[in-house]
């Protein structure tokens, strides 16, 4: 799939193949963590259903409350990491390491997952 803007500089290119995994197990969280890398949340983030097919959860003491939502029929959510043009992962995606070709140009967008569902959660009011 391709994404184009008015530029060709601005297109974004979405790989994904049939190898693509499926992520059954989605969060959206309202914070942000400044952390990227392995953590163990099967130990500390214990979602429990409640018999109105909500969830409660707690993350770092405070109540949340969430609810399933499913993607509308025919789409597919992708889990992207951006990918520069020697096809290493960087989180410095958007500097360029060679200034004769704009960071646009470099840029890959790869598929690490795919969802057809997602947890989304809101704090407990």
């Amino acid at each position: 799939m391709t994404i184009a803007t008015t530029s060709a500089r601005d297109q974004i290119n979405l790989k994904s193949d049939s190898e693509t995994p499926a992520v059954d197990c989605l969060h959206l969280l309202p914070c942000a963590v400044k952390y990227s890398g392995p953590a163990n949340t099967s130990t500390y983030f214990l979602p429990q259903q409640q018999a109105d097919l909500t969830y409660e959860a707690s993350f770092r003491g405070r109540q949340l409350h969430g609810r399933k939502v499913r993607l509308p029929e025919n789409y597919t959510g992708h889990i992207v990491v951006d990918s520069v043009a020697s096809n290493e992962v960087s989180d410095s995606a958007f500097e360029s390491e060679t200034p004769d070709i704009p960071a646009a140009e470099q840029r890959v967008i790869l598929s690490a997952g795919q969802f057809d569902s997602l947890t989304v959660w809101e704090h407990d009011r």
